[in-house]
């Protein structure tokens, strides 16, 4: 450990002492250069001495003179020497203190050159670095420059082309130019021609004309004749079915017990408005059979002045138009005669399909679901119009019995 310990002082001295001759500062004088100062030291305060006496100079001279003043200069010597003594240690000391000074300092610029070191090895590597990432540019410069030399190579290969395309295109051009002089005169021609079109467009849209409005004045003839035809054959039918519903009530009033017209099978309600109606299908609101027309309709009051829905009967077996509360026809609100109705009228305006059935005595307003119901109702009751009031049995007392109403129903308390 002694010997370690000795090593590593020794190391550390010469260390020292080589940072000390980097720093240009004198090494700690050993034991012998030590003895060697005092020496010349001693020498030196002789002769000081000498030169302040210079009977001291000798040894004679020294022998010669008194013992007292031997003595004192001895004093005076060992005083001076002690001085030079402790002039010489306080040195020492500042020495010290500055080589202690400059070791620290040693050490600090030891440590700065330390991080020098490790900047100067920092820059080297990125030095090397960056002339590392230069070679690569200058690989990927060489690359791009043969890139480019072959783009200039291609560039001019297309250049040439482009002149051999621009020599083309410029005969095209004069033969286009040819074409279009050729077209020129082609369309001078076509507007020659589309003249004497737009000429036979003209007469041919006049001869439209005048063959439309023919046309016109023919189908507005074939109509006229078509309609005045079907009111014909309206009139032909309404009135066959009015002459067999005066032959069947004429045969009812002798046979009264009899429950419907048997011998007069052609009055057949449904097959008369369905001829009226041109053979469209009948409304599903209103039950239609050869001698009956039944339905719901809503009836305007007469005395509250409200509207009520009611179940309807037009019956050629009773000769009478009844409405009860209700289909089942169980309780009976009121009834007219047919020979009492003067006509039946559709309503022109109104959101709902509305006619009126005047009497002498009243005009019902009735209401129906449908525009087509309705239809049905005026052709059926406007078809027994012509029945006179003298062709009606005076013998059938049911045929003139008054139908009263419950007094539930004020709206029709007035009933004839």
């Amino acid at each position: 450990t002694a010997n370690g310990g000795s090593g590593s002082g020794s190391a550390s001295e010469s260390g020292l002492v080589e940072a000390l001759a980097i720093l240009n500062v004198q090494p700690p004088p050993t034991a012998e250069q030590q003895r060697q100062a005092e020496t010349a030291l001693i020498e030196e305060s002789a002769s000081r001495l000498a030169r302040m006496d210079p009977k001291l100079a000798t040894p004679n001279t020294a022998a010669s003179a008194p013992a007292a003043d031997v003595k004192a200069l001895e004093k005076q010597y060992a005083e001076d020497l002690r001085e030079l003594l402790k002039a010489k240690k306080s040195e020492r000391q500042a020495l010290k203190e500055q080589l202690a000074t400059e070791g620290q300092r040693a050490a600090s610029e030891q440590l700065k050159l330390q991080e020098l070191e490790k900047s100067l090895t920092s820059k080297w590597q990125e030095d090397k670095k960056r002339q590392h990432r230069l070679q690569l540019e200058a690989v990927y410069a060489k690359a791009e420059l043969l890139k480019l030399k072959a783009e200039a190579t291609r560039l001019h290969s297309e250049r040439s082309q482009l002149e051999s395309f621009k020599e083309e295109l410029t005969q095209k051009k004069a033969t286009h130019e040819q074409l279009l002089g050729e077209l020129q005169r082609e369309a001078e021609l076509i507007g020659k021609e589309r003249e004497k079109l737009e000429q036979l467009r003209s007469a041919l849209a006049e001869g439209e004309e005048k063959l439309k409005a023919e046309a016109d004045r023919s189908r507005v003839e074939r109509l006229r004749v078509i309609e005045r035809e079907r009111a014909l054959s309206e009139r032909r039918v309404k009135a066959e079915f009015r002459q067999r519903i005066r032959e069947g009530l004429s045969r009812m009033s002798v046979e009264p017990s009899s429950a419907e017209p048997r011998h007069e099978p052609e009055a057949d309600l449904r097959k008369y408005v369905q001829s009226v109606l041109g053979g469209s299908e009948l409304p599903a609101e209103v039950t239609l059979d050869r001698f009956t027309c039944k339905g719901y309709l809503v009836k305007l009051g007469r005395v509250h002045r409200n509207w009520l829905k009611r179940w309807f009967v037009f019956s050629l077996v009773s000769r009478r138009i009844t409405y009860y509360t209700a289909e089942d026809e169980k309780k009976v609100k009121g009834s007219f005669k047919l020979s009492d109705v003067l006509q039946a009228v559709q309503q022109d305006q109104g959101a709902e399909p509305t006619f009126h059935v005047v009497t002498p005595m009243r005009t019902y307003h009735l209401r129906c679901e449908s525009p087509a119901g309705m239809q049905v109702w005026v052709e059926v009751i406007n078809s027994i119009l012509n029945i006179s009031a003298s062709q009606q049995p005076s013998s059938s007392k049911a045929s003139e019995t008054v139908v009263h109403v419950s007094s539930t129903d004020d709206e029709d308390e007035d009933m004839v």
